[in-house]
């Protein structure tokens, strides 16, 4: 992988709730790139779940409440995006385009930020896509050539960069069991 410095300046602009997002962000963090947590007003609901792993998780990023459903919020966050070097979201399909924030918008934006997209399910509201095999399949779409259901490279990006690599272990750490042993 490449170190931090090999990267554009920037940030880590995190958007990611609960588990395997905010742990890539950590590893993110670990591996020397600054990372800004951006929260709903409200917070992160892990915040009232469970504390202790919401520290853990979020100990020395920065955290920035922005109303991304106000257009002030939004464009805050497109200013945040210029100069970002990563944009990690785990929102549900189709919740960043609804607010005019997908990929494309920020692509625009700032054409060398790496768009990573952690999803716990698949788009699709089938069986298929739904089992914890199809989730736990998952992880691995941040991978080139990996399972993914948008467009998340674009340009030359090292295999596996290190968003994608975070992004796969944040989402590995946290896949479920099978039902079968």
């Amino acid at each position: 992988w490449m170190a931090p410095s090999a990267w554009p300046p920037g940030k880590v602009l995190d958007l990611t709730r609960l588990l395997p997002g905010p742990l890539a962000g950590k590893l993110l963090l670990e591996m020397g790139f600054p990372v800004l947590k951006v929260e709903p007003p409200g917070g992160d609901p892990l915040k009232a779940l469970a504390p202790e792993a919401y520290r853990f998780l979020n100990e020395g990023k920065e955290v920035l409440v922005l109303d991304l459903k106000a257009e002030e919020g939004r464009a805050r966050l497109l200013g945040l995006v210029a100069e970002a070097a990563v944009f990690l979201e785990s929102n549900r399909p189709g919740a960043m385009e609804r607010l005019g924030l997908g990929p494309e918008t920020l692509l625009a934006e700032n054409p060398r930020l790496v768009y990573v997209r952690l999803r716990a399910t698949g788009t699709l509201p089938t069986p298929a896509t739904t089992s914890p095999t199809w989730r736990r399949r998952g992880f691995l779409g941040g991978f080139p050539g990996g399972p993914s259901s948008s467009p998340t490279w674009r340009g030359p990006t090292p295999w596996p960069s290190p968003p994608s690599r975070a992004s796969s272990w944040g989402a590995g750490f946290t896949r479920w069991p099978s039902p079968r042993r």
